[in-house]
């Protein structure tokens, strides 16, 4: 098995099926996408149970979309009689094991995050954060998990600015509708503003925040 020679230590299930309403210490997350893979952020995505060799391990660079599309095809190789895949991420000294996954995953970047406490104590802004998102096909959002966390983060409880000329969520499709996504858009500064102050003026001025 790929971590047989891992220390359980330094392994982390995720189950991104999980219930994430159980945030005890109440963080909210306020995040801007990177449109590209950080080049200090080399990561590996094992498929262990991919039926070609060659493609059980790969590595973070390149282009990100290029990035998005391998990973969800090598999931989709992965598959076995219909169940659902396994993929093991490494970041630091850490393997993350994911399950549950039903739709499309993306391992991206967050330019800025700024986590935010229950009153608003203490405040973390952190760069080039890793995140595993996943959407269900449709630009619906499923699960979000940040690296360095034990479990997925309730989507409640994050606040998400997408890049507008760069679709990092390439994945997606349905030939069955035609879906028109409405996206409140907001300028460059402005979202460097909401994930970099303190205190944190909503840019999205009529646009009720997900969380308070």
């Amino acid at each position: 098995m790929v971590l047989d020679c891992v220390g359980s230590d330094s392994i982390i299930n995720v189950n991104l099926e999980s219930d994430a309403n159980s945030n005890p210490f109440k963080h909210k997350y306020i995040v801007k996408y990177n449109t590209m893979i950080p080049p200090n952020c080399i990561m590996a995505v094992i498929f262990p149970l991919h039926p070609d060799s060659g493609k059980r391990i790969l590595w973070t660079v390149g282009d990100l979309s290029a990035l998005s599309r391998e990973i969800n095809d090598r999931i989709k190789e992965s598959n076995r009689d219909g169940g659902k895949s396994q993929i093991i991420i490494t970041s630091g000294d850490k393997f993350y094991r994911f399950t549950g996954n039903s739709g499309t995953l993306y391992l991206i970047w967050a330019e800025r995050i700024n986590q935010i406490t229950v009153n608003n104590q203490e405040r973390l802004i952190a760069e080039d954060i890793p995140l595993l998102v996943e959407l269900d096909r449709k630009w619906k959002y499923r699960s979000f998990f940040v690296f360095g966390n034990k479990e997925v983060t309730s989507l409640a409880d994050v606040q998400q600015f997408e890049p507008i000329q760069y679709p990092i969520f390439c994945c997606e499709t349905d030939p069955r509708e035609e879906l028109v996504r409405r996206v409140h858009t907001v300028s460059n500064s402005q979202a460097d503003q909401a994930t970099s102050e303190l205190v944190v003026v909503n840019p999205l001025n009529q646009v009720k925040p997900p969380f308070e």
